[in-house]
C-alpha cells in the first residue's frame, strides 16, 4: 500500500508540475516561453557569412535524430561531443541562447542550436501561421515538416518569417528549430496565429515528452526537399 500511494504521489506531482509549465509557457501575445534547448555545438566559420551557399549544408545537417522528443537533462552524442538538453524558461518574448553556452562556461558563437517544445492543441486548428524571430539564420519544422528557413545574420525580433497553412493537430504537436549563430547574442521566438494576427486559443507547452513518445508526421520530408515558407 505504502509503495503504491508513493507512485500516486510521484503521478500526482508530476502532473502538477507540467501544469505549472504549462501555464507560464505561453505570454498574453502567444509567444513560447519555454524550450528544451541543446547547444552550443560549434560550426564552420563561414556561417558569419550568412548566405544560403555558405549556410545551406549547415541547416541541412541532421544535428539530433528528426524524430527526438527530449527531456530536460538527456543527452546528445553530437560530432564527438555531448551537449544536455536543457529546459528554459525565458522572461522575455524570445529564448536567449546565448546564456545556454554561457551557464555551461562555452563559446556562443560559431555554433548551432537545437530547440524543441511541445504544443499541445484541444482541437485540430487548420489554417495556423507560425511566426518566427531569429539571431541569425534558422530553419524551423512542425511535426517533422520543415516550414520556414531563414537566412542572414541579424538581431532576433518579432515576426520576422511567417509561414501560413499549418495545421496542429489534436493532441501533441512538435515544434523545433536550428537556429546557427555566427558573432554576437544569438536569440529565437515563435508564435502561432490565426489569419487576423491573434494568438491561437486553446494552446499549451510542455517541456515533457508525451508518453507514449510523439510520433513525426508520415509525411515529414528531408531537409532542403521542398521550398519553405521565406
Amino acid at each position: 500500500r505504502s509503495a503504491r500511494r508513493i507512485s500516486e504521489l510521484q503521478e500526482q506531482l508530476c502532473s502538477a508540475q507540467q501544469d505549472l509549465t504549462s501555464l507560464t509557457s505561453l505570454d498574453n501575445e502567444g509567444f513560447i516561453r519555454a524550450y528544451l534547448v541543446c547547444g552550443p555545438i560549434p560550426i564552420d566559420q563561414k556561417v558569419d557569412n550568412h548566405d544560403e551557399d555558405s549556410t545551406r549544408e549547415l541547416l541541412d545537417r541532421s544535428y539530433v535524430p528528426a524524430d527526438s522528443t527530449p527531456k530536460d537533462g538527456d543527452v546528445a552524442a553530437i560530432n564527438g561531443l555531448t551537449r544536455n538538453w536543457k529546459a528554459i524558461q525565458t522572461t522575455d518574448y524570445y529564448v536567449d541562447l546565448a546564456s545556454v553556452a554561457e551557464q555551461q562556461e562555452l563559446d556562443s558563437e560559431h555554433a548551432a542550436y537545437i530547440g524543441v517544445a511541445y504544443v499541445t492543441s484541444e482541437t485540430e486548428v487548420t489554417d495556423v501561421r507560425l511566426s518566427i524571430g531569429s539571431d541569425d539564420d534558422s530553419v524551423w519544422r512542425v511535426n517533422g515538416k520543415e516550414v520556414i528557413r531563414s537566412y542572414g545574420g541579424r538581431g532576433v525580433d518579432k515576426d520576422q518569417n511567417t509561414a501560413d497553412g499549418i495545421t496542429l493537430k489534436q493532441g501533441v504537436n512538435v515544434l523545433s528549430f536550428t537556429v546557427l549563430n555566427g558573432s554576437g547574442p544569438t536569440a529565437a521566438a515563435a508564435r502561432f496565429l490565426d489569419q487576423d494576427g491573434n494568438a491561437i486559443s486553446g494552446l499549451k507547452v510542455s517541456l515533457t515528452p508525451p508518453t507514449p513518445a510523439v510520433a513525426q508526421t508520415d509525411n515529414s520530408e528531408q531537409p532542403g526537399t521542398e521550398t519553405p515558407a521565406k
